[in-house]
């Protein structure tokens, strides 16, 4: 019988990256953030996320693309999680503008086929870690009011909701959620 986790071959997601463990990274990245950070945090999830797909644990992958690598201590970047060639989950972490202490968290999601497994409040704690590594006292993101699933996520993992919206340009309502990184 075959795992109902695998699917699709997407051949040019994964092959510009080196493989580091259980990550793979964009060649760009510097090695002192691969060996500090990802290592740590990377293989306890990614450990995590293969036994909740009970798949071999050397099957689930990380991919880290920075947004901005011309600059060191640039600290923001986008991180996928893949089910062999398969993405399944996504978050990128964004600086705030003017404010070198918060992080914003935005394009967080799991497909559709592999939620309802833990695996959104998994990475929510994995989003967490990487920006406290990163230094950031604040991590904040953005959803829409009719999110259930990530509402749930933040709710349950200690999220505040400071402020709902309508956005005028989408006609969406808009909540904006914080937790301070300890």
């Amino acid at each position: 019988m075959s795992n109902p986790y695998l699917g699709i071959v997407k051949d040019d997601l994964l092959e510009s990256f080196e493989q580091v463990g259980n990550l793979l990274i964009d060649p760009c990245v510097f090695e002192e953030r691969v060996d500090g950070m990802f290592g740590r945090y990377f293989d306890e999830a990614l450990n995590t996320i293969a036994h909740k797909l009970g798949v071999d644990k050397n099957f689930i992958k990380a991919k880290f693309e920075p947004i901005d690598s011309y600059t060191p201590k640039s600290e923001q970047g986008v991180f996928v999680i893949c089910a062999g060639p398969d993405e399944i989950a996504e978050f990128t972490l964004i600086s705030f503008p003017g404010c070198c202490g918060i992080v914003v968290s935005a394009h967080a999601y799991v497909l559709d086929k592999y939620r309802q497994l833990g695996i959104g409040s998994l990475l929510n704690k994995l989003r967490q870690q990487i920006a406290k590594e990163w230094g950031y006292s604040i991590l904040m993101c953005t959803d829409v009011e009719n999110n259930v699933p990530q509402q749930k996520i933040l709710a349950n993992n200690g999220w505040d909701k400071l402020k709902t919206f309508v956005n005028k340009r989408t006609g969406n309502k808009v909540c904006i959620h914080t937790i301070a990184l300890q």
